[in-house]
């Protein structure tokens, strides 16, 4: 149980009071000396600095602080020597008795406070309101509340390991994450270290940013800039305003730079040779970026680490010291305990040292890693176009899964890159004090095998990169065979695509098989490096000179040092290689991250607008700025609250139409406004590996009424009736399969749950049946009587049978708008979209017939007579009736289809229930009939139950 923090602020005010009443004491007693009347002054001032640092922690909630601890551990150490001091001595403290007493009061003070400033601490923490409700669930760390001590030995893990002794440990277990670890945190924290690194890139540049900038002092004009920076053009492609990755590459030459431009491409003009001389200054980006991020961390790490190393030779310097006082015969024997203890202390300060060490850098690796996948997912959602021709899911869920790794994996043992020929010079050096210039054998070794390490290393470094390009085409390949494992069941391909998928391990495995086997021949000579360097120096010292004796002293410090020297060279080389495999992960998240980006700025938001969506002078290309127009010329002006939809031929460019309103497409020029938020439902559905209701939430709150009013319109509710767990089963990847309609409403419930301004629907009808199609136009989308008809609506569809009921028509034709208009205007333009509504009634030519009053005779035989031609589409009154009919026809045709299938099910459970009677109401056989008899006298008996029955019923029996 912690002491309460207010509890121990009554110690050092105890303590003040007793330090005041003996510095008042000193002052009136003249005869004393200067120095025994300030010390009790300088005691009561240090008092009263741990009373205001205890009011500190108690006024900020926190724990005892390491200072608090370390002041009574070092005031307990002086009472307790000055009080033995006076023991020995026998004087009562210069001859004042009740000095003697006040130096006891002290010393019980000072112990007081260190075992209540080692017990003492806050009560856990309680869930931080905002966490995720699974992490609310769980108990606070207790280690931010933990006192000092605790977290120096780590006691406040104590309790979660005697839980997992005695139980298996769940989830509900663990503890909360810290704030500092989760990746809510931590992701902010890494955009705003690379915004940070961005801007200053950009002044060391001399970029100028006089353009027009938020409020971060990133640019934030419609197009890329060009600037002219000492001779070259810097297209500035920055952070977006929700701090985005960024891309800092196209770097061009001036005009005027390079008029001595070689004719060959190969070459470089001196004014590219400067820009690629500048470029490489500012790489690798990832890793400036994550040292500015965690430099706090880092450096704290380096500096433990530097303790530890220095401590980690006094034990050899102590061990010196015993053996020249055992040599000697010296008559202190206080100097061998004080040796003995300080050894022992020294081996407890470098444990707590160590500890703490790799805990911050362990923590430091996961920090690391968790911001590199944040990093990686979050910008592989707002790739380019034409970035994600360059990139595949496999390489990014390898940067995610692998390359992210590679930092954590390193973390633990960087500091050796620095550490290990610190420790290496420092063993020379004293090993140079023992033995001499016999050292330099062992140098000259060292020497020798350095180098051919650092050429095994290089090759090692080439079979990482080849090892990681063949992973990348290895996953890539089984990712698009899981996403057409179907096709290659339906067609027997199983064992053409293993193969291809073997003989790509194999290559992968041939390259890891040479790969371990260099790190085992680097292994291996590091392992003897430190044999042959201590064979070497001996061998030299014993026979260099006949003076040259090994003792004991210079023997066990020698091999002291000597295994000192053991850990970094056999260190070195296994952190050496896993620095040249995060190298190469550096460069891969490097070149990811600088991959280029959707233009967030291509869409501009005016909530001031009158009009909902607003396009002017639209040029639009999937293929970026230096790829043909995919949409050109296009003005449109859609109002707020209206119904439009967007038709045309395959490939006229609605898709295309809806992703320039997203942003997701490359704007060559023109505006894009917007009015309002935007809810978009796309042809292929995005389901995730949750609940159907999670699907449809989408982390939004739970509003009972709206929730069933979605899940009705949506047409939802026979599907969660055959569904087992209704809306709480599972559905994706490792749920149950929906089909592609199921898909699209759900994918539709989520975007009218969302509650935007304006809805984007991707042809959402096109994977329904006709029925279900019509229910969800009649309840979410039409404007009479549908859940979205106070919102804006941009309905791309083929199906013609709908645009009647539409506010206005967009009718597309090669990548242009070619006509606006109501149905009955554009039906009477005898444009484009006459022209489809022609085709489509010829392609239903028996409702054209059937409908039209144009005729007198009367309707000929469709088999004996050829299809008449469609209706003049002048005649829309006619094209609408033509158009209910074939939605009624589409409509009867569907119900007959359930109503056969029904019938089917129907007249096979009858058959079933029949057969069951039938057996049931067979005779049990008399007791004498034999036991291998008993199929034969059952047959007759069932034929006759059965044959009773009518004829079908008894064939399906």
């Amino acid at each position: 149980m912690p002491i309460p923090s207010p509890c121990l602020q009554l110690i050092p005010i105890l303590f003040s009071l007793v330090t005041l009443l003996d510095f008042v004491t000193s002052i009136m007693l003249t005869n004393r000396d200067l120095e025994l009347r300030l010390h009790p002054g300088f005691l009561f001032i240090a008092m009263v600095s741990v009373c205001c640092v205890h009011a500190l922690e108690i006024r900020k909630q926190r724990a005892t602080s390491g200072a608090t601890f370390l002041y009574w551990l070092l005031a307990l150490t002086h009472f307790c020597l000055a009080l033995q001091s006076e023991s020995r001595t026998k004087a009562l403290y210069n001859g004042w008795p009740q000095k003697f007493g006040l130096l006891i009061a002290y010393t019980v003070l000072s112990a007081t406070g260190l075992v209540a400033a080692s017990a003492s601490g806050l009560r856990p923490a309680t869930a931080t309101a905002g966490h995720q409700q699974e992490q609310a669930a769980l108990a606070a760390c207790p280690e931010k509340t933990a006192n000092y001590l605790s977290r120096l030995s780590f006691w406040w893990i104590t309790p979660l390991i005697l839980s997992g002794y005695r139980s298996p440990l769940t989830y509900a277990s663990l503890f909360q994450l810290n704030a500092r670890d989760d990746c809510v945190n931590l992701f902010p924290r890494f955009k705003r270290a690379w915004n940070a690194y961005v801007c200053a890139t950009n002044r060391a540049l001399g970029s100028e940013t006089a353009g027009e900038a938020n409020g971060s002092g990133v640019l934030v004009d419609g197009q890329r800039r060009q600037q002219r920076i000492r001779g070259l053009r810097f297209r500035n492609r920055l952070i977006s305003e929700d701090g985005s990755a960024v891309s800092m590459k196209s770097v061009e030459p001036a005009a005027e730079q390079c008029n001595d431009e070689p004719k060959d491409d190969t070459k470089l003009c001196p004014a590219q040779e400067e820009q690629a001389a500048m470029a490489d200054r500012f790489n690798p980006i990832v890793l400036k970026v994550l040292f500015r991020m965690f430099a706090p961390s880092i450096l704290l790490s380096v500096s433990l680490k530097l303790f530890y190393d220095l401590l980690n030779f006094s034990g050899t310097l102590i061990l010196k010291a015993i053996l020249k006082y055992l040599q000697s015969g010296a008559v202190y024997e206080w100097r061998g305990y004080f040796y003995v203890g300080l050894i022992f202390l020294a081996g407890l300060v470098q444990t707590a040292i160590l500890h703490q060490y790799f805990h911050i850098v362990f923590v430091l690796g996961m920090q690391i890693r968790t911001s590199l996948v944040c990093a990686v997912y979050n910008k592989s959602l707002k790739l380019s176009n034409q970035a994600r021709k360059t990139t595949t899911t496999g390489s990014i869920v390898n940067l995610m899964s692998v390359d992210s790794f590679k930092f954590q994996e390193l973390m633990s043992y960087i500091n050796i890159l620095w550490s290990g020929p610190l420790q290496i010079v420092i063993c020379l050096v004293l090993l140079y004090q023992e033995l001499g210039p016999s050292i330099f054998a062992g140098v000259a070794v060292l020497i020798i095998l350095i180098p051919i390490n650092g050429v095994l290393a290089k090759y090692m470094k080439q079979f990482q990169v080849e090892q990681m390009e063949l992973k990348d085409t290895r996953i890539k390949m089984i990712s698009e065979i899981l996403a057409g494992i179907r096709v290659i069941k339906l067609y027997a391909w199983e064992l053409a695509f293993a193969q291809q998928v073997s003989a790509t391990r194999k290559k992968e495995i041939a390259v890891m098989r040479r790969s371990a086997f260099l790190n085992a021949g680097i292994s291996f000579a590091w392992s003897c490096t430190p044999v042959l360097v201590s064979l070497a120096t001996f061998s030299v010292y014993t026979l260099s000179s006949p003076d040259n004796i090994l003792d004991a002293e210079k023997c066990f410090v020698s091999i002291s040092l000597f295994n000192l020297l053991r850990f970094p060279l056999a260190i070195l080389p296994m952190v050496a290689n896993s620095t040249v495999e995060c190298t190469v992960s550096l460069k891969r998240l490097t070149n990811f991250l600088t991959l280029d980006e959707l233009d967030k700025r291509a869409v501009k938001r005016r909530p001031e607008q009158k009009a909902a969506l607003r396009i002017e002078s639209g040029k639009f290309s999937w293929d970026g700025p230096s790829g043909a127009p995919t949409l050109s010329d296009v003005n449109l002006e859609i109002e707020d609250g209206s119904l439009i939809a967007i038709v045309g031929t395959v490939g006229a460019g609605k898709s295309s139409l809806l992703n320039a309103l997203l942003g997701y497409i490359t704007k060559l020029d023109g505006t894009v406004l917007i009015k309002g938020s935007l809810a978009y439902v796309s042809q292929e559905p995005f389901i995730q590996n949750l609940s159907l209701r999670d699907n449809v939430l989408f982390n939004s709150p739970m509003h009972e009424n709206l929730y069933r009013q979605v899940i009705d319109c949506c047409a939802l509710e026979r599907d969660l009736e055959i569904l087992q767990a209704g809306d709480m089963t599972e559905i994706g990847e490792k749920g149950i399969t929906l089909s592609g309609g199921q898909k699209a409403r759900v994918s539709l419930a989520r975007a009218c749950y969302a509650d935007k301004d304006i809805y984007l629907l991707d042809d959402p009808l096109s994977a329904v049946d006709v029925h279900v199609g019509k229910h969800i136009f009649e309840r979410v989308i039409s404007s009479e009587t549908g859940l979205l008809s106070r919102k804006t609506r941009v309905l791309v569809t083929h199906s013609l049978t709908y645009l009647p009921r539409v506010d206005r028509i967009v009718v597309l034709n090669d990548g242009r708008v070619s006509e606006i208009g109501t149905f009955r205007q554009l039906v009477k333009a005898d444009g484009p979209f006459a022209k489809l509504i022609s085709e489509f009634l010829a392609s239903h030519s028996h409702h054209a017939h059937a409908t039209t009053n144009y005729s007198a005779t009367a309707v000929p035989d469709s088999t004996n007579a050829e299809p008449s031609a469609a209706p003049p589409v002048e005649d829309v009154d006619t094209v609408l009736n033509i158009l209910d009919e074939i939605q009624k026809e589409e409509m009867e045709k569907k119900e007959a289809v359930e109503e056969s299938k029904d019938e089917a099910v129907s007249g096979v459970d009858n058959a079933d229930s029949l057969a069951a009677a039938a057996l049931n109401s067979v005779q049990p056989l008399p007791d004498d009939v034999a036991a291998n008899d008993t199929d034969a006298a059952k047959a007759p008996l069932l034929a006759t139950s059965v044959g009773s029955s009518n004829g079908p019923i008894a064939d399906k029996t």
